[in-house]
């Protein structure tokens, strides 16, 4: 089951359909089911559809199997607010991945969005979360932005007791409001979680006059949602019902993946995931533009390394460098730039050594003066200073 495409694509770094191109991908050409779940998921966020596995009844009764003592039922019962779930099991249940890398899911998802999905995380749940609606996008956002969804799937008829799940519609399409913008500064020694967000979605739902919908599932109906969709649990009102479900979230490939809530770009903070393919087993590598990411950068990222603070070329102290890490024998500023940062190495510029001249006493007519060679080249007086002229003993006043 594929979309034809028959237009080229100038937006490729938009889900096909959340694109200002949508009818070009999504029209009477397209196969009338994936044309039905795009018009859902371009209208609300998010697309109802039938579990497409024969099989699923079976493996969804071994799921809540084998999972049931997984779960601490009596502490839950004392403290409903603390939720129930296990993460990832689909790392130890056959059932469990089947379902994540349902092969036909794959195919709907990858006609969506335009490319291929990567399962990346499940979650299993015998009850309702009850969480505080929210976007995902705080949590699980890309480079390019959007490429990245959910599918919750009920594994059992879900009564309106149970705390089914809920959500806005129409507010996939808002723009992913981030640390920027509600002023917040993330601190990577503290704990955060998505309550600082929630003014601020409240405030918007208010705003907007949003309709929260319910979804009234029964066993084998799943919901697909868009990154940013608001949607939550309801308060469970009986505490002696099950609502035994299963989310699994996907990625999409050629994507940079990280967590805007942990993340400060423009501090240099980005908090980048190492992502597991349920498919494969296997890490799955940032990429950008095709191009993957180098495990140095991610580190610093993580860091919070503020490349503004990277020392420049032209100042970096190669001598002292060499001196201090004799285990280097690569090129020195790659290595400084690449893993040294990473790997706490000091360095140090060339312009605190004793007895140079700091940029705000040097003279810099009067260099040029004393030096024509460098006037006339039209290098920055100070850069050919730092160097070449301390080590080419070079006048800075002319005689």
């Amino acid at each position: 089951m594929k979309a034809k495409q028959k237009h080229t694509n100038s937006l490729p770094g938009i889900p096909l359909v959340e694109s200002p191109f949508y009818d070009r991908f999504f029209n009477k050409d397209t196969d009338p089911e994936i044309l039905s779940i795009a018009k859902q998921m371009r209208n609300n966020g998010y697309a109802i559809i039938r579990f497409p596995d024969n099989n699923f009844n079976k493996k969804a009764d071994n799921i809540k199997k084998a999972l049931n003592d997984s779960y601490d039922w009596e502490k839950w019962k004392a403290n409903p607010k603390l939720g129930l779930r296990v993460q990832d099991a689909w790392k130890t249940n056959d059932d469990v991945k089947s379902l994540a890398t349902n092969k036909k899911l794959l195919d709907i998802l990858e006609n969506l969005y335009g490319r291929k999905p990567i399962p990346f995380q499940t979650l299993n749940f015998p009850v309702g979360t009850q969480q505080h609606f929210h976007s995902d996008s705080v949590h699980f956002s890309s480079i390019p932005e959007r490429f990245m969804c959910g599918v919750w799937v009920a594994l059992e008829d879900i009564d309106d007791a149970a705390g089914p799940l809920e959500y806005y519609p129409g507010t996939h399409s808002w723009p992913i409001y981030t640390n920027e913008h509600i002023c917040r500064s993330h601190n990577p020694k503290e704990k955060v979680s998505q309550v600082v967000f929630q003014e601020a979605w409240q405030d918007l739902v208010k705003v907007h006059n949003c309709e929260k919908h319910t979804f009234k599932a029964k066993k084998g109906d799943a919901l697909i949602w868009a990154a940013n969709l608001l949607h939550g649990g309801a308060p469970q009102t009986n505490m002696d019902l099950t609502r035994w479900s299963q989310v699994t979230h996907y990625y999409f490939e050629d994507c940079v993946y990280y967590t805007p809530m942990l993340s400060e770009p423009f501090k240099g903070l980005i908090h980048i995931r190492n992502i597991t393919n349920v498919c494969t087993g296997k890490e799955l590598p940032n990429m950008c533009n095709g191009v993957e990411l180098e495990h140095s950068f991610i580190e610093q990222s993580k860091n919070g390394i503020n490349y503004g603070n990277i020392i420049p070329i032209n100042d970096f102290d190669a001598e002292r460098y060499a001196k201090d890490n004799l285990d280097v024998t690569t090129d020195l500023y790659e290595h400084y730039r690449r893993h040294g940062i990473v790997e706490g190495r000091k360095a140090f510029k060339i312009s605190e050594r004793k007895n140079v001249i700091p940029l705000e006493r040097f003279d810099k007519a009067a260099y040029l003066a004393a030096n024509k060679d460098v006037a006339i080249s039209g290098v920055d007086a100070y850069e050919h200073y730092i160097s070449h002229g301390i080590d080419e003993n070079r006048l800075l006043y002319p005689v």
